[in-house]
């Protein structure tokens, strides 16, 4: 689901934002430039702006963008709804409530 890895930002098509060089920054290694840590895509359309610089504030843009700066692909709009209906579907709509008691903690549902 995400939020474990590193990527390039932009493997077929390069991302508009050339100035932030991602993990570069941090290690001087020029082999990290644009790597940026993927995040994990529970709640992921509650999360917006999207993007490493907060650059989309739409889902469905956000979803077009990574199909063409990773995949070098433009998505038909069928195929950006089913996508984002899919990303959608991630989110925790489920309320999980904790009690403590003595040092205990219990999970209800």
């Amino acid at each position: 689901m995400g939020g474990q890895l590193f990527m390039k930002m932009g493997l077929v098509n390069p991302y508009p934002n050339r100035i932030d060089k991602g993990r570069a920054h941090i290690t001087g290694n020029a082999a990290d430039d644009f790597l940026f840590k993927v995040p994990p895509l529970r709640n992921v359309a509650k999360t917006a702006p999207y993007f490493h610089d907060g650059a989309v504030y739409s889902l469905e843009q956000a979803v077009k963008d990574t199909a063409w700066h990773q995949l070098g692909v433009k998505l038909k709009p069928d195929a950006v709804e089913d996508i984002t209906a899919f990303l959608k579907a991630l989110d925790n709509e489920r309320e999980v409530n904790f009690t403590v008691t003595d040092n205990e903690q219990t999970r209800e549902e």
